[in-house]
C-alpha cells in the first residue's frame, strides 16, 4: 500500500466519521424536539382537565395562576416557561385560551417546532412555528393535533 492509498483511506474514514457525527446530532436534536412537543401537548391535556375541575368548582374558567392557586394544576405558578416552551393564558367566566410556543428562535431554520393552542372547546390545535410563518403562535384556526 502506498502513501497515496493510505491518505485516501484516511480521508474517507474522516469524512465518514464527520457524516456520522452530523447525522447522529440531527437525529438527537429531532428526538429532543419531539420529546419537548409531547411534553407541551401533555401539559395542555393536564390544563384541559384542570379547567374542567376549576369551572365546576368556581363557575368560571381560570388562568394558569388561578388553576395552580386552586390546587387543580400541579405546576408552580412561576413555571410559565419550560426549557423548550413558553405558556401563556387568559380566561373569562365563559372562555379560556392557553398557548404554548417554542422558546427557540432560529432564523437559519424554516421551523423550530410546533406551537400549540387550547381553548374551552377542549381541542388542542397545533401549527409549525418558525421563521417561515413569522413565529406565529397557534390559534383556533389551526388543525387539531392527532393525539387529543
Amino acid at each position: 500500500m502506498n502513501v497515496t492509498d493510505t491518505r485516501q483511506r484516511l480521508c474517507c474514514a474522516i469524512v465518514s466519521t464527520c457524516i456520522c457525527v452530523v447525522s447522529c446530532s440531527e437525529i438527537n436534536s429531532r428526538a429532543r424536539e419531539e420529546r419537548s412537543e409531547a411534553e407541551a401537548a401533555q401539559r395542555l391535556r393536564d390544563v384541559r382537565s384542570a379547567e374542567k375541575t376549576f369551572k365546576a368548582r368556581h363557575d368560571r374558567f381560570g388562568t394558569l395562576d388561578d388553576l395552580v392557586e386552586a390546587g387543580v394544576l400541579g405546576l408552580p405558578a412561576a413555571d410559565r416557561t419550560s426549557a423548550a416552551y413558553r405558556f401563556s393564558s387568559s380566561a373569562t367566566a365563559s372562555s379560556y385560551e392557553i398557548t404554548a410556543t417554542p422558546t427557540l428562535h432560529d432564523d437559519a431554520s424554516a421551523y423550530v417546532g410546533w406551537a400549540f393552542f387550547l381553548d374551552e372547546s377542549g381541542v388542542i390545535r397545533g401549527a409549525p412555528y418558525g421563521k417561515n410563518n413569522g413565529y406565529r403562535a397557534a390559534s383556533k384556526i389551526d388543525q387539531p393535533i392527532r393525539e387529543q
